[in-house]
C-alpha cells in the first residue's frame, strides 16, 4: 500500500474517474490527512461506492455526500446518499458475494469493496443514518 494524502487524492480521483457525475458529489473534506491503501484499490472501491449512492439517491436531490472525519484515530471517509436507505433484512446480507438488491446487479460490487477495504487494514461498515439515506463508511488508520 502506499501513502495517501486523502484531500488531493479525493479530488484528483473524482476529475479522473467520475467526471460524468462530478455535479453530483459534494465533497466536505477534514484538514489534510495521510492514510495507507493501495491506490487503485481504493479508487475501485470509493467509484462503486460513489456511484452506487449517486444511483440509489432521492430523484429531488442533487448531490450525495463525500465527506471525511477524524474519530477515534481512525479516518473515516463517508459516502452517504439521501435515498431510501437499505431495508433492515438486508443488512445482514450486504456485504455477501452476489447479493442485490438489483436485477443487473452482479452483487459483487460491495462484497468486493469489502474485500479490498481488509486487505488495506480498512474496515468498511454500513452506517445507518436517522432520517433518510445510507451511508457506506471507510475506516482507516490515522497516520500521524
Amino acid at each position: 500500500s502506499t501513502t495517501i494524502e486523502l484531500n488531493s487524492f479525493l479530488t484528483e480521483m473524482i476529475e479522473q474517474n467520475l467526471n460524468d457525475v462530478k455535479d453530483k458529489i459534494r465533497l466536505e473534506l477534514e484538514k489534510p490527512v495521510t492514510i495507507h491503501f493501495d491506490e487503485s484499490q481504493l479508487t475501485q472501491v470509493l467509484v462503486n461506492l460513489i456511484r452506487n449512492a449517486i444511483r440509489h439517491n432521492d430523484i429531488d436531490i442533487k448531490q450525495i455526500l463525500l465527506k471525511t472525519s477524524l474519530q477515534h484515530n481512525m479516518i473515516c471517509i463517508d459516502v452517504i446518499d439521501f435515498g431510501n436507505g437499505i431495508k433492515k433484512h438486508d443488512l445482514s446480507q450486504l456485504f455477501q458475494p452476489f447479493f442485490s438488491t438489483e436485477i443487473n446487479g452482479t452483487g459483487l460490487g460491495l462484497y468486493l469493496s469489502h474485500s479490498l477495504c481488509q486487505a488495506n487494514q480498512a474496515k468498511l461498515s454500513y452506517v445507518e443514518q436517522k432520517k433518510q439515506g445510507a451511508c457506506f463508511r471507510i475506516e482507516c488508520p490515522y497516520i500521524a
